[in-house]
């Protein structure tokens, strides 16, 4: 984890924020919220962790790649929004990760 934050750290400091990524970070978690109810909706019936598996999967994107392209083909601002989303989608990931965990071990016990 502290090497995902340091790389991306690295690429947002190249970056000169503005106002404007407060729509993009808006844009970002209302297509989140919209995936998570896409990856929930296909989850519903399915046994614990494949529905875990299902939401995670449906709803975390690979950014790194994208990132990567826009990068080369555009410059470091345009991989901003990107790397924005991979610290949500992260965060996202850890959130998911740590509440199924703790219904399950409460599950067990």
């Amino acid at each position: 984890m502290a090497l995902v934050t340091l790389l991306v750290w690295l690429v947002a400091s190249q970056v000169r924020l503005s106002s404007s990524y407060l729509v993009v970070a808006a844009a970002l978690l209302l297509f989140l919220t919209g995936s998570a109810a896409l990856g929930s909706a296909l989850a519903l019936r399915a046994p614990r962790p494949v529905a875990t598996a299902l939401l995670l999967t449906t709803s975390m994107r690979d950014f790194a790649v994208a990132a990567g392209i826009a990068v080369a083909a555009f410059g470091s601002a345009s991989a901003a929004p990107l790397g924005l989303y991979g610290a949500i989608a992260i965060a996202w990931g850890m959130a998911v990760a740590t509440r199924r965990g703790r219904s399950r071990a409460i599950a067990d016990r």
